[in-house]
């Protein structure tokens, strides 16, 4: 009788075991490693200096059942509007927009006209008549709201940038100003960062801030780590060389300034 009662619960128990992981899978949340996005408006000058506006944004990618049945929706951890002041295409200054939030394609069809000898943002939320303006002249900036553009006199005036050098600088350079880091919302060790790029998780620029907070020996021996894993990949090497490419050029970037300095 015991003999039978034991023949009975295995499939019982094989069954709690597959409950408990189909739980687990279908609970789990989202990603520890946390993602950056961000897009960058026409650059216009002002007194010898370029200001343009940046959509910010981090976030955490879904996982298990979270990701069906589109691929999920991602968990916003930070999202600013920034006004970015450049000179010679460094990055001068970052100022946040407080309680002010513009779509990516808002940022991209952003306007400036002159008033009064100061340099104005116009910008048209998509889907909503309201407008607003920021003076780029102001050390505090602000989004004020405005009845129409019509209402608000000046003279157009053409960007000198476009978007994809406005990108591109924002992109090479932010990491140095004050804005949040994807690193600031992730609690792990260096030896678990270090882990992290190895194996390419995250995003480049979850990559890049891992790389910019380790030492130059740290960085010496992730050289050696990633140049050690991608050896010892026996399917895949290929595939591993072409997506760690940008990361693995941006440690001997770091490498190659860490001597000049």
């Amino acid at each position: 009788m015991k003999l039978k009662v034991k023949y009975f619960l295995i499939p019982l128990l094989v069954l709690l075991i597959i409950l408990k992981a189909w739980i687990s899978f279908a609970s789990a949340g989202y990603t520890k490693e946390v993602f950056t996005a961000f897009s960058a408006g026409p650059g216009f000058e002002y007194e010898e200096n370029t200001f343009f506006l940046v959509n910010y944004r981090l976030y955490r990618n879904p996982l298990g059942l979270r990701r069906f049945p589109d691929g999920g929706q991602s968990k916003r951890i930070y999202e600013a509007v920034y006004l970015v002041k450049a000179k010679d295409a460094k990055i001068e200054r970052t100022d946040r927009i407080k309680d002010f939030y513009l779509s990516d394609s808002d940022i991209k069809y952003t306007r400036a006209k002159m008033v009064k000898g100061r340099l104005f943002f116009l910008v048209k939320k998509t889907g909503k008549e309201m407008f607003y303006h920021i003076d780029c002249s102001k050390r505090r900036i602000k989004a004020e709201e405005i009845s129409s553009e019509k209402g608000f006199d000046g003279d157009f005036v053409e960007p000198i940038l476009g978007l994809t050098e406005t990108k591109m600088i924002f992109k090479e350079q932010y990491r140095k100003s004050d804005i949040p880091s994807p690193l600031d919302y992730v609690k792990k060790s260096n030896k678990q960062f270090i882990k992290d790029v190895v194996s390419l998780k995250g995003d480049f620029y979850y990559r890049a801030a891992v790389i910019d907070s380790l030492s130059d020996s740290e960085v010496s021996k992730l050289q050696k780590k990633i140049k050690a894993h991608e050896e010892s990949l026996r399917k895949g090497k290929l595939d591993y060389n072409i997506y760690s490419g940008e990361t693995k050029e941006y440690i001997k970037k770091r490498a190659v300034f860490s001597k000049v300095e």
